[in-house]
Order: structure tokens, then C-alpha cells, then sequence
């Protein structure tokens, strides 16, 4: 152990180092030029405006390209117009000319790099030419396809209810659009559609469709009157039209039971404030309109159609007498 006089002894403890002044000097300055520590910002920014102010020599580079004549699709390049500095990179800017006669001026770099290819003023802009695919080229056919899979694949209730619940579906040939034109052609007219024919319950295939008019798919419709006229079966519609006569009258009558001789013998009338001309019965084994019988025997028209609206037959209305009112009201 050691002793008192020992232990108090400073040479048994470690020296302290004398205090040393700390120097605040920026390592690019000369040993005698001292810095306080308030004056490190300014120094700062005195020295980057030195090196990258407004008013700094721009050394010349190897690595500028000269781009003077060259074309980058509507633009040529004039001439060097100046520089873009920015705290990293120097950007050479170019005047350019573009074929609508504007003249703009551009970083070099977007134009080497093809990102800047005409002055973009008032909607002038560079169109890059790309080879042309079949929609492309046969939109309206491509419309027609497209529609036909939006039809079957039934995303709305009307189209589930029209094509998919009555198991309406395409052809797996015609999965591909190149082999549904190869198949269909192009279409004739504008006008024209795809159309299921002469199958109207069938699938969407090569044997059951064709490019019809308007007029040709109202023909072909689930709601389409069919008859034997002349020893063929054909729309009602085109009956009517061939005869000239009046399609929602003749209709209104096959509709009604009538056969297509009776409808198409009988003449159409055209609309008045009475609606008697469009009643027909059946007298004598034919049928003629109650408007001509009654006209024929004289009788008044408003008693034998009251009549027969309140169920009595033809015969008992035309054979049952006529009341007579009395002056005084009494019958």
C-alpha cells in the first residue's frame, strides 16, 4: 500500500494536457487565415456562386456534341444557345427550327435521345409511324367482333336473358379476329351488321352469319310474322311492301286469326274519328267489314255494333228490329 505521502502526491496521477486553442480554418485556406464558426456559411456560399454562378468561366468540353444541321424529325438544328446550369450537371441548349416555321430552343440531350421532335405548338406534334394492326385497319369490322363477344358473354340482364340463357355461343375459329375476317370479309356498306341467318337461334359460326342491312335484320327477328305466299316462305313484311298495302293493318289481322287470303283481299281504310272501318264479320261464309253490311241492308251502323259488342251473333243483330223512342221518352 502506499502511503499518505504518496497517495497525495501528484506524480502518481495522470498530467492533464495543457487546453489547445481550436482552429476553425476551412482546409483550403492558408494557416495564418483563421475562420469563426459563424462565418462557415457565408464562406460556403461565396464559393459555390464562384464555381457555379452566373458569371463563372465555363470551360470548354470534349464531350459536347455538335449538332448544327441535323434534323430530329420536324426540328433542324441552327445553332448553340447557351447553357443550363444547374448545381450538377451543364446542359447545352440548342435552337432548332421546326418545319411549320417556329423556332424554339431545346436541351441537346432530348433531342439525341428523341424526346423532343417537333414544337409541340398549337397541337403540332411529331406522329411516329407504327405498323398498322387488322383493328387498325378494319375498325368497323373489328367493331363488329368485338360486339359479337360483348352479346354472348351476357355481363348486362338484357343480353344474359337475349343470347346467353338461350345458349347462343361463337365458334372457337372465331376466337381469333384474323380468322373471323378471313371468314366474313369486309363489309359491303357501313350500314351493314353481323347477323345470325338463316338460324336465328343459332351460334355465331362461319355457315350461320353474313352482313345484312337494317332492313334485312328487322326480317330476322324472333318477333317475325312468316307466311306461304305464292308457294314460298317469306316475311310478312315483304308481302305487304310487294302489294303495296298497309303493314300494320294486315298485320294487326294475321295477328288476330285471320288468314293471309283475308287480310290481304280485304281493303285498308285510313283513320277517322270513328274506328268502325277496321271491324270485320263473318256473313254468309265470308268475311266483310260490318261497316259495308250494314251499309248494304240499311241499318244503322251505332244499334248492330252495340249489338255485337255485347255478344249477340250477326244474324240476331241484323234480323232483331229497331225500337223506336217515343216523344215523350217512354218506350
Amino acid at each position: 500500500m502506499l502511503a499518505e505521502s504518496d497517495a497525495a502526491s501528484p506524480a502518481h496521477f495522470p498530467r492533464r494536457r495543457p487546453t489547445q486553442e481550436v482552429s476553425l480554418r476551412a482546409p483550403h485556406l492558408a494557416p495564418s487565415q483563421k475562420v469563426g464558426v459563424l462565418e462557415y456559411p457565408l464562406l460556403f456560399i461565396k464559393n459555390f456562386l464562384k464555381i457555379f454562378g452566373k458569371g463563372a468561366p465555363v470551360p470548354y468540353s470534349k464531350q459536347m456534341v455538335d449538332l448544327t444541321g441535323q434534323r430530329f424529325g420536324y426540328l433542324v438544328a441552327l445553332r448553340r444557345d447557351g447553357l443550363l446550369r444547374t448545381p450538377y450537371s451543364r446542359i447545352a441548349l440548342w435552337r432548332c427550327r421546326c418545319d411549320c416555321g417556329r423556332e424554339i430552343t431545346t436541351w441537346g440531350k432530348k433531342l439525341r435521345r428523341g424526346k423532343k421532335k417537333s414544337c409541340g405548338v398549337r397541337g403540332h406534334r411529331f406522329k411516329i409511324e407504327r405498323p398498322k394492326t387488322l383493328a387498325a385497319i378494319y375498325p368497323t369490322e373489328h367493331g363488329s367482333w368485338r360486339g359479337m363477344w360483348e352479346r354472348v358473354r351476357g355481363r348486362t340482364a338484357k343480353r344474359k336473358r337475349n343470347y346467353k340463357d338461350r345458349g347462343i355461343t361463337v365458334c372457337d375459329r372465331w376466337k381469333s379476329f384474323a380468322a373471323f375476317l378471313e371468314d366474313m370479309g369486309k363489309k359491303p356498306t357501313p350500314k351493314h351488321t353481323l347477323d345470325r341467318f338463316p338460324n336465328n337461334d343459332g351460334n355465331y359460326e362461319p355457315t350461320n352469319c353474313r352482313w345484312a342491312t337494317p332492313k334485312e335484320q328487322s326480317r330476322n327477328m324472333r318477333t317475325t310474322i312468316f307466311v306461304e305466299y305464292e308457294g314460298k316462305r317469306m316475311p310478312l313484311m315483304d308481302v305487304v311492301e310487294t302489294l303495296g298495302l298497309k303493314a300494320s293493318v294486315i298485320r294487326g289481322r294475321i295477328v288476330n286469326g285471320w288468314s293471309l287470303e283475308e287480310a290481304i283481299a280485304f281493303p285498308t281504310y285510313g283513320r277517322n274519328r270513328r274506328s268502325y272501318r277496321s271491324v270485320a264479320v263473318k256473313f254468309a261464309g265470308k268475311k266483310i267489314f260490318l261497316h259495308d253490311l250494314v251499309k248494304k241492308l240499311g241499318l244503322k251502323y251505332e244499334v248492330v255494333y252495340g249489338r255485337i259488342k255485347n255478344g249477340w251473333d250477326i244474324k240476331e243483330a241484323i234480323s232483331a228490329p229497331v225500337r223506336k223512342k217515343a216523344k215523350n221518352g217512354l218506350k
